[in-house]
C-alpha cells in the first residue's frame, strides 16, 4: 500500500539539461491504467521460466497436501489405538471373570 503513495525516481531518456534535473519524480501508476509497463519489466517477464511461474503454487500444494496427509495419518493412528485399547480391556475383563469363576 505504501508503494502506491511514495514517489519513485524515473530516469528520463532525454539528455539532461543540467545535473540537477536529470531525475524526474512522479507518483507510481495505479493498476487501473491501461499504459504498458516499463521496458525493464517487460524484459523480466520474458526471462521467466516455467518453474518461476508454476513453482510456488506446486510447492504450496505439495506442502499443504503433505501436512494434511500426515495429520490424517496421526488422527487415524490415535483412533485405531483407542479402539485397540478398548478391545484389549474387554478381553482382560472377560479373562478376569473366567479366572474368578475358576477360583471358586
Amino acid at each position: 500500500m505504501l508503494k502506491y503513495f511514495s514517489r519513485s525516481p524515473r530516469i528520463s531518456t532525454a539528455p539532461p539539461r543540467s545535473p540537477l534535473f536529470s531525475v524526474q519524480y512522479s507518483r507510481s501508476k495505479s493498476t487501473f491504467d491501461n499504459a504498458s509497463p516499463p521496458p525493464k519489466q517487460e524484459r523480466i517477464y520474458n526471462n521467466l521460466s516455467v518453474w518461476d511461474v508454476y513453482g510456488t503454487p506446486l510447492v504450496n500444494i505439495f506442502l499443504w497436501g503433505s501436512i494434511t496427509y500426515f495429520s490424517l495419518q496421526i488422527a487415524w493412528y490415535k483412533l485405531e489405538f483407542a479402539e485397540y485399547v478398548e478391545v484389549t480391556e474387554k478381553k482382560v475383563a472377560t479373562l478376569e471373570e473366567e479366572v474368578g469363576r475358576l477360583k471358586k
